[in-house]
C-alpha cells in the first residue's frame, strides 16, 4: 500500500461518512420542508464545501465542455439527489440501502454498454457480489409464512 492508496482509502471513508450523513440528515428534516428545497441547499453546501479544493488548480474548460457539465450537474447532481430525498422519505433505511447498492453496478453497466469501457474480471465479480448480497438481504428479511402475523 502506497501513500497515494492511503489517501484514496481515506477519501473513500470520508465519502461514505458524508453519504451516511446525508441519509440521516434527510430523515431528521421535517416532512414539511419540500424535497426541492432540500436538494437546493444540499447542493449549495456541497458546492461551497468543494470550491476551496479548486483553488490553485489550473482547470481549463471550453464551450464544448459546458453541455456535459450542465448535464452531469442536472442528472447526477440535482435530479439524483432530489429522487434520493423522495426515496428516503418513502422507504425504510433497509429498503433504501438495498437500492443504493445498485448504483455502482448500474454506473459500471452504463460505462460498458454506452461508452464501450472494458469490464475486468474483478469488476464483474464485485458487481455480482453486490447483487447477490442485495438478493440475500431480501431473502433473509422476508417474513416467515409459518409465523402468525401480529395485529396492533
Amino acid at each position: 500500500f502506497s501513500k497515494a492508496d492511503a489517501f484514496g482509502y481515506g477519501d473513500g471513508l470520508l465519502a461514505a461518512l458524508c453519504y451516511s450523513l446525508i441519509i440521516v440528515t434527510n430523515r431528521k428534516i421535517s416532512a414539511q420542508v419540500p424535497p426541492l428545497g432540500r436538494s437546493f441547499y444540499q447542493l449549495l453546501i456541497a458546492a461551497l464545501s468543494l470550491s476551496p479544493f479548486l483553488a490553485g488548480h489550473n482547470i481549463k474548460l471550453s464551450l464544448q465542455d459546458l453541455p456535459w457539465l450542465l448535464a452531469v450537474g442536472f442528472f447526477q447532481g440535482f435530479l439524483g439527489l432530489t429522487l434520493m430525498i423522495f426515496a428516503i422519505r418513502h422507504l425504510t433505511a433497509y429498503e433504501y440501502g438495498i437500492l443504493s447498492y445498485l448504483e455502482p453496478v448500474t454506473a459500471t453497466l452504463i460505462g460498458v454498454v454506452i461508452f464501450a469501457e472494458p469490464l475486468s474480471l474483478l469488476q464483474a465479480l464485485g458487481g455480482s457480489l453486490i447483487i447477490l448480497s442485495g438478493l440475500a438481504q431480501l431473502w433473509v428479511a422476508q417474513p416467515d409464512p409459518r409465523q402468525p402475523t401480529q395485529h396492533t
